[in-house]
């Protein structure tokens, strides 16, 4: 008879010890950056290991937001739980240690429950679909997967650039002959210096990004020596031209951050160092690099960039979602359009009209309450989702209509949303 799987709070020093044993861990798993991560969204990190008897099969950090003066709450695990500890994939381990979380969470805790788990260079995702599906978990429609390219690392360098195209390739034989230097750093400092190429990038391009150099700058000091971010610079001179932030733990290395000013982009800086990255990203055991992330519309410079190395298009699986009923997982959605709403621009006034129609017609709550409630076209095209490291909930309705986000927040306070529809007590 299989043993139940138990679910144990760790210290952030014993995690530590832990992580390097799982090859499906990542970043996200680090305890510094589940820290941060959650705390700049006024969550929790719960660094949980997994035990099959005194047996440890899995870790999973479960970032924890709960609404003001509700019992409400989503519990979210980017690229967890990780269970590769002897390198294989077993949908059975991964399962089970679903099945446990699924318990702790939602049964117990009564959290809508949202996971996205390891992607491991997306070769087992028909298998991690069908046992969350079996888990009881639920595609979550509303929400985005993220896409990238996954570069196969197994395989000699001069077979990698061979398959890289054309274009790139010329491209880092011009930089190969620009004089160009690479240095390799962990030091805070040398982040200070990157910052300021990234901030001019930003400026120049007009877009920004929820964790940028100062975040990752700012955790670096606690993450352990074997785990830490590395920065790749590429110097003419004495003038730093480009630069590159990546992480290398586990089986996949992954590009988080990278920027060039006007010099680097002439000398085609950024090529050289991504095959310095993925020389390195060789010897420190990674099989797969993951290049961060795509979006051909809004980004189709960056997108050809990666492209041209010509790896495996890939998306993330889910993320996928269980909660304990729909009432629950209607509410908590509805709070997400909300917040896209407001993100958007729309006006809290205009969202509390939408309140006002689903309190009124509160009946429609059930098996299509999700549905109802997700708000697409009611609220606009344009949606900022919470996902990957953000389970900021209601917070932004503060900042763009005080009055009226706390009139939200004490309509459901009120612990109903139509009558004799009432929330149960919370759990945790």
């Amino acid at each position: 008879m299989t043993s139940v799987i138990a679910v144990k709070r760790l210290s952030k020093e014993t995690w530590d010890t832990l992580t390097p044993m799982f090859r499906d861990t990542s970043y996200r798993q680090l305890s510094s950056y589940a820290a941060a991560a959650a705390r700049r969204v006024g969550a929790n990190s719960e660094l949980n290991g997994l035990f099959e008897d005194q047996t440890l099969i899995g870790l999973a950090d479960v970032r924890v937001k709960m609404i003001p003066l509700t019992p409400l709450g989503i519990g979210y695990l980017s690229h967890a739980p990780v269970t590769r500890s002897n390198g294989s994939f077993s949908a059975e381990k991964f399962g089970r240690c679903v099945e446990a979380l699924r318990r702790e969470y939602v049964e117990r805790r009564r959290l809508l429950l949202r996971l996205v788990p390891a992607l491991i260079g997306g070769q087992f995702q028909e298998l991690q679909m069908a046992t969350l599906e079996a888990c009881g978990f639920r595609l979550c429609a509303q929400q985005r997967p993220r896409e990238t390219f996954i570069l196969d690392l197994a395989r000699p360098l001069a077979t990698i650039r061979r398959d890289a195209d054309l274009h790139w390739r010329r491209n880092l034989a011009k930089a190969e002959k620009a004089d160009i230097r690479i240095t390799r750093s962990f030091e805070p400092d040398d982040f200070d210096q990157f910052e300021r190429i990234f901030l001019e990038l930003t400026e120049h391009k007009n877009f920004k990004t929820n964790q940028d150099v100062r975040f990752f700058r700012n955790i670096q000091p606690d993450t352990p020596g074997d785990q830490k971010f590395v920065l790749h610079l590429a110097w003419h001179g004495q003038e730093l031209v480009a630069g590159h932030l990546g992480s290398f733990v586990g089986d996949t290395a992954i590009y988080l951050l990278g920027a060039a000013n006007s010099k680097g982009r002439d000398l085609r800086a950024s090529y050289l160092l991504h095959w310095t990255v993925i020389e390195y990203a060789q010897n420190a055991g990674n099989i797969y690099y993951d290049l961060g992330g795509i979006d051909q519309q809004q980004n189709p410079g960056v997108f050809r960039f990666k492209q041209g190395l010509n790896g495996r298009a890939v998306m993330d699986v889910g993320p996928y979602e269980c909660t304990s009923g729909s009432l629950r997982s209607g509410v908590l959605h509805f709070l997400e359009a909300a917040r896209n709403a407001v993100r958007a621009g729309t006006s809290p006034y205009d969202i509390l009209n939408l309140v006002s129609f689903v309190e009124h017609h509160g009946r429609v709550f059930g098996n299509d309450a999700a549905e109802i409630l997700i708000l697409h076209r009611e609220i606009g095209e344009e949606q900022v989702v919470i996902h990957d490291d953000d389970v900021a909930l209601v917070r932004a309705l503060v900042h763009q209509g005080e009055e009226a986000a706390l009139e939200l927040l004490a309509f459901l306070a009120r612990a109903k949303i139509a009558a004799g529809i009432h929330f149960e007590p919370s759990r945790a």
